[in-house]
């Protein structure tokens, strides 16, 4: 009779290991995939708001050169919409853990051509130069090519980032790279 009781306390003993080790392993997946849950949630977030300042930056019209009619970005009619675009995009920067590398890039080189014509506008304030609408309005037009590229790009990135947002580890990967 001992044997008897035996082998069922040692099968019991076996499959409590077995179903606690199981149990052990279910439950580490389950704060992997809750952990990731997170991380996915807060890229969306991100890119949520990347969609909102490229979509406002993105904003086009039209502006009249001695009867010649040109396309400019909104944020060009003024240094008011200028500056309220960098704003924008500093934000949208600020989110920098969350964005791929590349985005990241297009963000910072956005950000420089903005940046610059507000410098070049504030060095003109200090000799005494002030600028009108109109000249914020000329470097629209000769920024438009360029400008509408890198937020094409950045369209294009962000795309290809949110298809490819489950894939934690080679975002982490890829950021760890980049440091």
């Amino acid at each position: 009779m001992s044997e008897f009781w035996q082998a069922i306390i040692g099968s019991a003993v076996v499959s409590t290991i077995i179903s606690n080790g199981f149990l052990w392993w279910h439950k580490k997946n389950d704060y992997k995939r809750d952990y990731y849950k997170k991380i996915i949630d807060k890229r969306m977030a991100a890119y949520e708001n990347l969609a909102g300042v490229v979509a406002r930056t993105g904003l086009r019209s039209m502006y009249s050169i001695t009867n010649e009619v040109k396309e400019i970005y909104v944020c060009f009619e003024s240094l008011s919409s200028l500056q309220r675009t960098n704003e924008d995009i500093m934000e949208a920067l600020s989110e920098v853990h969350w964005y791929s590398p590349q985005i990241y890039q297009k963000l910072v080189e956005l950000n420089g051509m903005i940046a610059g014509v507000l410098d070049r506008e504030y060095k003109d304030k200090l000799q005494g130069k002030i600028w009108g609408d109109n000249d914020f309005r000329k470097i629209g037009v000769e920024e438009y090519c360029e400008f509408k590229k890198v937020l094409s790009e950045i369209k294009t990135l962000s795309i290809e980032d949110r298809m490819n947002l489950d894939k934690v580890e080679e975002f982490f990967g890829e950021q760890k790279e980049q440091i």
